[in-house]
Parts: structure tokens; C-alpha cells; sequence
């Protein structure tokens, strides 16, 4: 049976550390552009339905531009700097369920500030999702550079510092467990998880999409220029 997908597409106008950033133009053409260009190379291998949710005016021109309908303006309350993103994926996908007049069985949200990835990295994800029947999400990661049980340290209360997970029996790198960073590419999110009490992304049912090539998110102005570097000298392959 063909399941009913939908692909969000979360996109605010207020970022405090790269004002604009959505529409800020990177290596000749807006950010966004490059979440547009995938999918449509992902129209060729999944059926689903697209979402857009913005709270800002002009990014919701550039899309009308682009072609692309947008039925409605995210809420105001929806779109603060500390408004958690599992909420407004909930407020689209119930708009979207009005809009299309349908129920969807799976989220796929694509994050537009990091747009490192290729279509094989959703197909198979889904893929490894469907096919654990217990498993309520799954979201790309990276492997860790840093660990927390070797070179992480946090303040104490005292005012001095110490490793984040000490283990006597841990004292060389090798001996560490791996450990990985979402770097916030996608979420494939079960209709489960989406009508559940889950405020986080990680759940004790998360499964991992482990990303075999370079992938990070962009939050600070030296990882626009990272981004940047990473394009214009083809270091990436979409």
C-alpha cells in the first residue's frame, strides 16, 4: 500500500545571526533555491504532497514566484526564536491535511539552512523507516568529531571544569563510543510521532540517517562563508 507523504518546508523570516538568511544569496542565488532544486530531483523517486510555512512576506513571494503555491502565512506565535520546530511541522502538516484534504502518513521536512544532500539520502531513510514498524522517526546525522566521553568539558558549579561522561576506563579515543550530531538536513517524522506528546526530536523510538558525506547546518555568519567555499569549489555533488 502507497503511503501518503507530505514534505514540509520551514522557512521564518527572523534570524538573529544571519538577518535575511533564507533568502541571502549563496554562491549566485538565494538559499532556499538550492532546498527548491532538490526537490524537484526528488519528484522523480517519491509521490508526495509539498507545504510551505513562513511567516514572512517576502519569502513567500519569491515563492509564488518560483512558482510554487503557498496557501497560507504562518502565525506570528509560530515563528519566535525559541518556538520549537516540532510545533510549526505540526501546524503544517495540519494545514496541509485542510488544504489537500487528506491525511498523510509520514513528514518529511527538508531544513533549508542546511542543503547538503541528494536524493539517496531520503529514499533510503524512508526506507529504513518503513521498515521498522516500531520506530516513530528518523533524522539525518553526522559522525561526531568531538566526544563527550574525551575531549567535551562542561563548567561545574564551582567553578571549575570537567569531561561531560567520564569513564576511568576510557583513556584514549579509540576506546570511546561513537557518538553523532544532527546536523538538521531532514526529520521523517510517522504520523505517531506527529500525534503524540513529543517535544523533542529525539525519542526513545529515533531512528539515524548517518550522512556518508559532508553535511552541516548554517547558524552563524562563518558557516554561510563555510557553505560558501563548499559550492563554489564543487566539494559537493547534489
Amino acid at each position: 500500500m502507497n503511503s501518503n507523504i507530505l514534505i514540509s518546508v520551514c522557512a521564518r523570516g527572523g534570524s538573529k545571526g544571519i538577518p535575511g538568511k533564507n533568502l541571502k544569496h549563496l554562491n549566485g542565488k538565494p538559499l532556499i533555491d538550492y532546498t527548491l532544486s532538490f526537490i524537484e530531483k526528488l519528484k522523480e523517486s517519491l509521490e508526495f504532497d509539498l507545504y510551505f510555512s513562513s511567516d514572512d512576506q517576502q519569502i513567500v513571494n519569491h515563492l509564488i514566484k518560483k512558482g510554487y503555491n503557498v496557501p497560507d502565512i504562518r502565525e506570528k506565535k509560530l515563528a519566535k526564536d525559541n518556538t520549537p520546530k516540532i510545533d510549526v511541522i505540526r501546524n503544517a502538516l495540519l494545514n496541509a491535511e485542510n488544504h489537500f484534504c487528506k491525511s498523510y502518513d509520514y513528514v518529511i521536512d527538508l531544513d533549508v539552512t542546511s542543503p547538503l544532500r541528494n536524493v539517496k539520502d531520503i529514499v533510503d531513510a524512508f526506507a529504513q523507516l518503513k521498515k521498522d514498524q516500531n520506530a516513530l522517526n528518523i533524522f539525518s546525522v553526522s559522525r561526531s568529531r568531538k566526544n563527550p566521553y574525551f575531549n567535551m568539558i562542561e563548567k561545574k558549579e564551582d567553578g571549575y571544569f570537567k569531561k561531560v561522561i567520564s569513564k576511568d576506563e576510557i583513556t584514549g579515543r579509540q576506546q570511546t563510543p561513537v557518538v553523532y550530531e544532527l546536523n538538521a538536513s531532514f526529520y521523517i517524522l510517522t504520523k505517531a510521532f506527529l500525534e503524540g506528546d513529543y517535544r523533542k526530536m529525539v525519542t526513545d523510538k529515533s531512528l539515524i540517517y548517518e550522512m556518508s558525506h559532508l553535511c552541516f547546518d548554517i547558524d552563524e555568519p562563518i558557516d554561510f562563508q563555510l557553505m560558501e567555499a563548499v559550492l563554489k569549489n564543487n566539494l559537493f555533488q547534489f
